[in-house]
């Protein structure tokens, strides 16, 4: 690589000096009344100037392009960056989205079963309480008939006694 950039400055040192060179002729020619010679170098300078001044040119215009490429290429991947960071900015929203989505469907979905849950406690403690009503009336019933048969053979005989007078009060 250091002998090819060595071999291009000897090039452009090479057409500076033969552009200096027939341009110097031309004129020492041109002051000589030496029109044909004269003519000669004005042409060669005239070539050897537009070749370097093309080279230089091609040079720019390369560089240029090359420039341009490179700031386009920096360009692509900014907005490939950009481009990557929206992305995982908006899967990023999207599985938050989700989450509340599953959060707010369970939410309900308890709000649902529970009402159902609660009924059925209710219903539940219903029947228990209608076993208990039951349980306690049966135990009232038996109670006040065990009280009410032994009181009833009793007020027999003491009503027969009372009026018998043989019971005093």
């Amino acid at each position: 690589a250091l002998t090819y950039l060595d071999s291009i400055k000897l090039f452009d040192d090479v057409i500076s000096t033969q552009v200096s060179y027939h341009l110097f002729a031309y004129e020492t020619y041109n002051e000589m009344g030496q029109p044909a010679k004269s003519l000669y170098h004005m042409k060669k300078w005239k070539e050897r100037y537009k070749e370097g001044f093309e080279k230089y040119r091609l040079e720019d215009l390369t560089k240029l392009e090359t420039r341009f490429n490179l700031q386009e290429k920096e360009l692509q991947i900014k907005n490939q960056r950009t481009q990557n960071r929206n992305l995982l900015i908006f899967i990023g929203f999207g599985l938050i989205a989700l989450v509340f989505i599953v959060l707010a469907y369970n939410n309900q979905r308890r709000a649902k079963e529970q009402p159902a849950q609660q009924n059925e406690i209710i219903a539940h403690q219903s029947q228990e309480l209608r076993q208990l009503d039951e349980v306690k009336s049966r135990f009232f019933a038996n109670v006040s008939h065990e009280l009410r048969t032994p009181v009833t053979l009793v007020l027999g005989p003491l009503t027969t006694l009372l009026k018998s007078g043989e019971l005093k009060e």
